[in-house]
């Protein structure tokens, strides 16, 4: 798809295993999820996307940003907001987390 269009709807992703790439920046929407099981990778290939949370449950899940990527998360609160995988890039890469609310994590952390 073109950058900017959506190939992925409000329905989210849901990577059970193997790697989803992108192939250009923006192509899921902007509030949709994105869930990684197993042993999935997430590989944003050094493009940028903005999406609403993204989850896993398992060490194995991985996210790689690649050289310059930019994933951006901003889903309201990100209450429901929980990865316990691995998180690659470089030094050009970035993570964004846009935690607004009340119920912002953000919000809870002790910064004593």
């Amino acid at each position: 798809k073109t950058a900017g269009t959506n190939a992925i709807g409000t329905g989210g992703l849901d990577i059970a295993g193997g790697t989803v790439q992108l192939a250009a920046s923006n192509q899921i929407a902007d509030n949709a999820s994105v869930q990684i099981d197993n042993a999935g990778t997430f590989n944003l290939n050094g493009k940028s996307e903005t999406i609403a949370q993204l989850n896993s449950t398992s060490a194995a899940a991985t996210t790689a940003l690649g050289t310059g990527g930019s994933l951006t998360v901003t889903g309201a609160g990100n209450l429901n907001s929980s990865y316990a995988g691995t998180l690659t890039g470089s030094s050009t890469s970035s993570l964004n987390v846009n935690s607004t609310g009340e119920d912002s994590p953000l919000r809870k952390v002790d910064r004593s």
